[in-house]
């Protein structure tokens, strides 16, 4: 989901161009997917005549995949990094288990969870883990040439030590280069019924009057349909967390509206208040007192969103980008589909490039220098590979295509990945152990060619691509959930949550504007000025 969007430009674009200089080098190794040499592709020789180091890896996700390691990609890294690869996962949603687990102070080897979790700062303080920063410097500093800059740039604690690695970053880098999927399938967008838009003339879309004008003409025309439909985006909404915001949040984002503006002079300010949020609010209720969007909107979850999509019970609607291609077609007209629909001038659709997980190392491992050259396997190309892509020659190739080495799936696998993803991904193991996973490396998979892409995929990509960016710092900046400013932030997430319906479907616009202003100055007791200077003051950390 859009996990982000920011309201500056892409993060000092002229300067970073001098650091991704050296990642653009590594990532040219590695896409030209020669074999490796040294401790970047193989155990080395002394390490191979040992029996397999025993690794016990502990995943805080209930729904997380243990039979892996008998799967193909998880049996050939295992072999070739000469490791026994022990799982366990969590047995709920909560919490409980690693809570149990850093309470006692017994922990396995390694531990991948998200990358805020409170169990973090709590093992870093009851000294359980070790600072992965010296870790790999001590025994495999290779790491760090094999992985982009920023993988040790933004992470510090508080102690200037760095306690965990960080999985599928985004980086400006990523996002400038034609071989990457820039445009993914949880990018926020908004499609039409093909057969609707037709009836009404095909309108210009592109403007909020332009889109009122045109779901209030089709609302007349085919008045049994919703005339614009959201759900699952604005179930559970915040407008104080990014992951949160951007992927809930779309509508908001056609306004340019993130959750912090930087200012000229450094501050961070929420984008509630931000001049364009009662623009956002006064087109909201608008479509809604006219009736052209249901309340249906804020309670759906995503099951029903895709019935409902699927049924065509909507003219408008706004999901991902997954949701749409051009053999979706609605069950009332079988040749009707889904026309993507332009952003509005000021969309920005700002992705969150600071990661997913967070793989911490335990400080009682038994052998440190042969569990870190097992890290530096998984971060070599051949590791990355494996973890993304699955065996070569078996699961993907490199082939040319329009001039371009780049991978693909094997005749049989990509057939069986369109067919059922959920049992290629089983029967190959890939994107599974995701504790070391490159964002980059498995975005060249999903990145077409000019000449793979279907016209459909072109009109997609030219719709989210120029309204999208990129700001590692900006998804890092969240206090902790337990500290002073934390628990400001979770008070504010629970008044958005019951101030943003009340102000969408106020009686009129006057009621909704202030519905708005009476949000903004509950905000204020709160404490959202005290955020905004915790936001300020970690982001200049980074700048």
């Amino acid at each position: 989901m859009s996990k982000g969007k920011k309201v500056v430009s892409i993060l000092m674009a002229v300067t970073m161009a001098v650091v991704f200089s050296g990642c653009q080098s590594n990532k040219n190794a590695e896409s030209s997917s020669q074999p490796a040499t040294g401790t970047e592709a193989t155990a080395s020789s002394a390490q191979s005549a040992q029996e397999p180091l025993v690794i016990k890896h502990f995943y805080n996700y209930d729904w997380f995949n243990t039979d892996w390691t008998s799967s193909p990609s998880g049996q050939e890294i295992q072999k070739q990094a000469n490791v026994k690869i022990e799982l366990s996962k969590a047995t709920s949603g909560d919490n409980t288990k690693l809570n149990l687990m850093v309470a006692s102070g017994n922990i396995p080897d390694l531990i991948t969870t998200n990358k805020d979790d409170p169990n973090i700062d709590l093992m870093i303080k009851n000294g359980i883990v070790l600072p992965i920063s010296d870790f790999i410097d001590q025994y495999a500093p290779e790491i760090r040439k094999q992985s982009e800059p920023e993988v040790f740039k933004y992470y510090n604690y508080t102690d200037g030590k760095q306690y965990f690695f960080p999985s599928f970053l985004v980086t400006p880098y990523d996002l400038q280069q034609s071989d990457y999927n820039a445009v993914s399938g949880g990018d926020g967008v908004s499609a039409i019924r093909s057969d609707v838009y037709e009836a009404i003339g095909k309108p210009d879309m592109s403007t909020p009057d332009g889109f009122f004008n045109a779901v209030k003409a089709a609302k007349g025309k085919f008045p049994k349909l919703t005339g614009w439909y959201f759900g699952a985006f604005n179930k559970d909404l915040t407008f104080f967390k990014a992951g949160e915001f951007q992927g809930y949040m779309f509508p908001a984002t056609q306004f340019g509206i993130h959750v912090y503006d930087v200012n000229a002079d450094g501050k961070l300010t929420s984008g509630v208040r931000n001049p364009k949020f009662s623009e956002f609010v006064k087109f909201m209720n608008k479509m809604y007192t006219n009736g052209l969007m249901s309340s249906e909107s804020f309670v759906d979850a995503q099951d029903i969103k895709e019935a409902k999509k699927q049924k065509g019970d909507t003219i408008v609607l706004s999901g991902i980008v997954n949701d749409f291609n051009e053999t979706v077609k609605t069950q009332d007209n079988p040749e009707a589909g889904w026309v993507p629909l332009p952003y509005f001038a000021d969309g920005k659709y700002f992705k969150d490039g600071s990661g997913w997980t967070a793989t911490l190392v335990s400080k009682k491992v038994a052998e440190p220098e042969r569990l870190a050259k097992f890290i530096s396997f998984m971060t070599s190309q051949t590791g990355r590979e494996l973890d993304a892509y699955g065996v070569k020659g078996v699961h993907w190739e490199m082939k040319e295509i329009d001039g371009k080495q780049v991978p693909r799936r094997t005749p049989e696998f990509q057939t069986l990945s369109e067919t059922d993803g959920s049992k290629y991904q089983k029967e190959t193991g890939v994107s599974t152990y995701f504790a070391f996973s490159d964002d980059y490396i498995h975005g060249r998979m999903a990145a077409l060619t000019d000449s793979e892409k279907t016209d459909y995929r072109k009109s997609l990509e030219s719709i989210v691509r120029p309204h999208k960016e990129a700001d590692i710092a900006l998804g890092l900046i969240h206090p902790l959930s337990t500290s002073e400013e934390g628990i400001i932030q979770i008070k504010l997430n629970e008044l958005s949550k019951t101030y943003y319906p009340k102000m969408v479907m106020a009686k009129n616009e006057a009621v909704a504007l202030d519905t708005y202003k009476e949000f903004l100055k509950k905000a204020e007791e709160i404490g959202l000025a005290k955020l905004e200077a915790a936001w300020t003051a970690k982001y200049a950390e980074f700048k």
